[in-house]
């Protein structure tokens, strides 16, 4: 099945993303680096659409997504459209993988959206 291309409506900005495979599949989003887009994870998601719903999102300014008026395109920013981007899909749960700056919106996003340990008490 050929990839569908979609675009969301987060933070204000009109962000496109591609999506493979199956839709009832466990989700896999895609985060491209500085100078990519979306499509450049055609390879991997051909390998992996059989048994994942793939994702590749197009990051602010880049690819087919909208540009900030502001120029914001700080790593926490980014990380709060992921966030946006996953609310919006209904995405509870997925996996998440980013080349370069999209590794570093990847860990920006898990850090905030991390559970604090529980407090441990004797120590």
């Amino acid at each position: 099945m050929p990839p569908i291309d979609h675009t969301a409506r987060i933070n204000g900005l009109g962000l496109h993303y591609v999506e493979w495979g199956r839709p009832d599949g466990p989700a896999v989003v895609l985060l491209h680096g500085i100078t990519g887009h979306a499509r450049v994870w055609d390879t991997l998601a051909a390998r992996l659409e059989d048994r994942y719903r793939v994702l590749a999102l197009d990051l602010r300014g880049h690819g087919d997504s909208d540009a900030p008026e502001d120029a914001d395109y700080r790593i926490s920013t980014m990380a709060e459209d992921l966030v946006g981007f996953a609310k919006t899909l209904g995405l509870s749960r997925f996996d998440l993988l980013g080349h370069s700056m999209g590794g570093r919106v990847t860990i920006a996003s898990a850090h905030a959206s991390a559970e604090p340990p529980p407090a441990r008490s004797g120590v």
